[in-house]
C-alpha cells in the first residue's frame, strides 16, 4: 500500500492534513463546538478539566481499520467507545506509537491493554503513582468473541479476542491494532 492511497481509508470528519509528511496531527476541539460538547459530555468525573484534542494518525488508523476488516471476515463484531488513562508525559508516545501494554502496570487479567467503561472508573484504576497531571483517551476498540476473565488465567481462549472483568468495567484487549485513540483530554486528577 502506498502512502498515498491511505487517505481513501481515512474518517470523512477528519480536519485535513498530509499524510505523506505527518505522522499524526492532533486538533484542539473548540468550546462551544457540537463536536465538543458530545466529547466532554463523555469525560466523568470531579476533575480539573483542560482541553480536549482529537487524533488524527493516518498510519494507526489505517492499521486499525485493517483489523476491522479482518474482524468483519470472522463474523460479529462491535467497536466500543472505551477509556483509557494515562500520564501526560504518555501522550506523544500514545498518540504515535498507539497504547502500548508493556509500558502498563495493571495485569489482574494478564498482559493486555486495559480500557474502561466509563471515565471515572479509569481514573480511579489508573496507576497513580505516575502523578496528577492525567490524560483521558477515548478509544475505538474493536470487540468480537469476548470472555469473561477467569482467576489465574491471563490470555483469552481459542477463539476469543476480548477478556471482560467480572463486572463488565473493564475491557482487556492482547493483540496490535485492535484499539484506535481518537480523543484525549488533559486533567489533573484531585
Amino acid at each position: 500500500m502506498r502512502l498515498e492511497d491511505i487517505a481513501s481509508y481515512l474518517p470523512l470528519d477528519w480536519y485535513p492534513m498530509d499524510v505523506t509528511t505527518s505522522k499524526y496531527e492532533m486538533f484542539e476541539i473548540e468550546k462551544g463546538t457540537e463536536e465538543y460538547r458530545k466529547i466532554s459530555e463523555k469525560f466523568q468525573g470531579k476533575h480539573n478539566m483542560g482541553p480536549i484534542f482529537r487524533i488524527q494518525n493516518p498510519l494507526l488508523f489505517t492499521k486499525f481499520y485493517m483489523k476491522t476488516l479482518e474482524y468483519r471476515l470472522r463474523g460479529d463484531y462491535d467497536i466500543l467507545t472505551l477509556y483509557h488513562d494515562s500520564a501526560q508525559a504518555n501522550v506523544e508516545s500514545i498518540v504515535t506509537y498507539n497504547i502500548d501494554w508493556r509500558y502498563g502496570e495493571r495485569f489482574k487479567y494478564g498482559p493486555g491493554v486495559y480500557f474502561s467503561t466509563s471515565s471515572f472508573r479509569a481514573n480511579k484504576r489508573a496507576n497513580q503513582d505516575l502523578g496528577t497531571d492525567r490524560a483521558m483517551f477515548l478509544v475505538n476498540v474493536l470487540v468480537g468473541r469476548k470472555q469473561v476473565a477467569r482467576s489465574g488465567e491471563f490470555f483469552p481462549d481459542f477463539g476469543y479476542d476480548t477478556v471482560v472483568s467480572p463486572d463488565a468495567e473493564t475491557y482487556v484487549k492482547y493483540f496490535d491494532h485492535e484499539y484506535y485513540p481518537t480523543y484525549v483530554q488533559y486533567y489533573t486528577s484531585v
